[in-house]
């Protein structure tokens, strides 16, 4: 019986020693404290109860329990209003320090019972980082699928008939762009097809070859047309016309890059968890890079035309000369005109898009 009795003491200590214990008063401070507390004030007003068979530490833990219910076992560790990280530390097991002890930035040094031996616990910063490393830790297989589907869709275009010819016309309108007869609608008539041709050579016409800006105004209004002081007006403006388009995307992207830090690639477990908002966000984002590629392509494609237009062709033989142009502007000035702003146009136009 002596060894049951024992063992049942035992096992029960192994229950509840993660509670507060006052062994010394022959308490143990549980979950039940509320049923004690309750139990006690009905006893306390029983006929004949005296305070002095309380001993002083029930009592004490009575008054503190009593403005507060029982939460159960802290956790290890909480986060503060301001970020702070908190680690409890019982003090039974005779480390220090120990209670609610605040861990600062660079870490806590911890000192065993009886001051033999210690160990140190990472600060934020350190944990931040380790944080930071683990999320990254899978980050380069996500590099190695990019490579290989980049690999598989290469060996597709090249191995597939179909799929390499449509490659090679591709890169050939590329390098050398087909006539303006070949890029027409085979299904138009010679009627409609000439009077395509009229309204792209009419400067009053929205098919006009080389529709109007600001840069292209000044490749063909040199000073020999309109004089040096309009020339001068035109090109100021042009100046602050091709600063304000360099200066507002150039803050809008400085301030975004301000506002978000780079801290590496998405992990596959990543892609993994999060498999339905990547699929939807890759859709939504596909196609509208989709819809802004083509804009920016037929832009760039239209600008170019025009630039070219105005850099091969030049007014007919025999035109009047303006009376306001400037006598000092000949053939050579007026084509390193026309290069630099058609040239310019260009660039911005390439920037823009």
């Amino acid at each position: 019986m002596e060894l049951s009795w024992l063992f049942s003491a035992i096992l029960a200590w192994c229950l509840v020693h993660h509670y507060d214990t006052g062994f010394n008063e022959g308490i143990i401070w549980g979950d039940d404290a509320d049923e004690t507390f309750e139990s006690l004030g009905s006893s306390h007003q029983e006929p004949g109860y005296s305070d002095e068979s309380v001993s002083p530490s029930f009592q004490r833990r009575t008054e503190e329990a009593a403005g507060e219910e029982s939460s159960g076992p802290q956790p290890p560790f909480s986060v503060g209003p301001h970020n702070e990280i908190f680690l409890t530390i019982p003090c039974y097991t005779m480390l220090k320090p120990c209670g609610n002890v605040s861990v600062p930035s660079a870490g806590l040094d911890i000192t065993g019972p009886l001051g033999i031996g210690s160990f140190h616990v990472p600060g934020p910063t350190a944990v931040k980082e380790e944080v930071v490393k683990d999320g990254q830790a899978f980050s380069h297989y996500t590099v190695w699928v990019v490579v290989l589907l980049v690999l598989v869709w290469a060996c597709m275009t090249c191995c597939i008939p179909s799929r390499r010819k449509k490659m090679t016309k591709h890169i050939t309108n590329t390098l050398s762009p087909p006539d303006e007869d070949d890029d027409s609608d085979d299904d138009a008539t010679p009627e409609e097809k000439e009077k395509e041709k009229k309204a792209a050579l009419d400067p009053e016409s929205e098919d006009f070859i080389a529709p109007g800006n600001i840069y292209r105004l000044l490749a063909v209004l040199h000073p020999g047309v309109i004089g040096h002081a309009a020339w001068v007006k035109y090109a100021s403006k042009a100046l602050i016309c091709a600063y304000m388009q360099l200066f507002l995307p150039y803050s809008i992207i400085k301030g975004t890059l301000k506002q978000w830090e780079f801290v590496g690639i998405k992990s596959p477990v990543w892609f993994a968890m999060n498999a339905g908002v990547f699929a939807t966000m890759f859709a939504a984002l596909g196609s509208l890079c989709n819809l802004f590629q083509g804009k920016c392509a037929e832009s760039i494609e239209v600008g170019l035309g025009a630039n070219f237009y105005i850099l091969t062709h030049k007014g007919p033989d025999g035109a009047p000369t303006p009376e306001k142009g400037s006598p000092l502007w000949g053939p050579t000035l007026i084509k390193i005109n026309e290069v630099f702003w058609c040239t310019f146009s260009l660039v911005m136009n390439i920037s823009m898009s």
